[in-house]
């Protein structure tokens, strides 16, 4: 009966160090994801402002002429 209980917890050590390590990969992929989505919205919002300046620009051309 002691070797079963024994078993036992070294099968669910085994588990819960498997789970532990796909826990810390699952937290890597978030962090990647979330680095990947602000370096997207930061692109995005630079591009709007070379936009508005673009088009102010423009405004501003066709209006002298």
């Amino acid at each position: 009966m002691a070797l079963l209980i024994q078993a036992l917890v070294v099968s669910l050590e085994t588990n819960i160090e498997e789970m532990k390590q796909k826990f810390g990969e699952t937290d890597n992929v978030r962090d990647e994801w979330c680095k990947k989505a602000t370096d997207a919205e930061s692109q995005i919002n630079e591009l709007k402002s070379m936009m508005q300046r673009f088009l102010f620009h423009v405004d501003r051309t066709y209006i002298r002429h």
